[in-house]
C-alpha cells in the first residue's frame, strides 16, 4: 500500500510521476486527509484524485496509458501574461 513519514500517522501512496520527474527519480505521492474537523483542510480520496486526472480506460498499452497519466504532472514555465478582461 503506502508508508508512514516521520511517524505522524499519515499514511502516503505512490501518485504517479511525469517522465522528466522519472529520470531525476522524483515521484508524487499522495495522503488523504478526510478525517480533519475543519472541512477546508480535507481533499479528495485516493480514487477521486485519479478519476479528476481523467478517464484513461480506453488505452490498452501500459506505456501509452503511463504516459498519458504522466501528462498530468507535467511541470511549464510562463511565458506570457493574459490580463483578465470582464
Amino acid at each position: 500500500d503506502g508508508f508512514i513519514l516521520m511517524n505522524d500517522n499519515r499514511e502516503y501512496k505512490y501518485l504517479h510521476h511525469s517522465q522528466s520527474q522519472l529520470r531525476s527519480r522524483q515521484f508524487w505521492f499522495y495522503h488523504h486527509n478526510n478525517y480533519d474537523k475543519d472541512p477546508s483542510r480535507r481533499n479528495c480520496s485516493f480514487q477521486e484524485a485519479y478519476n479528476w486526472m481523467g478517464e484513461f480506460d480506453k488505452e490498452d498499452n501500459p506505456a501509452k496509458y503511463a504516459a498519458r497519466m504522466a501528462l498530468c504532472f507535467t511541470t511549464t514555465t510562463a511565458t506570457v501574461l493574459v490580463c483578465i478582461v470582464m
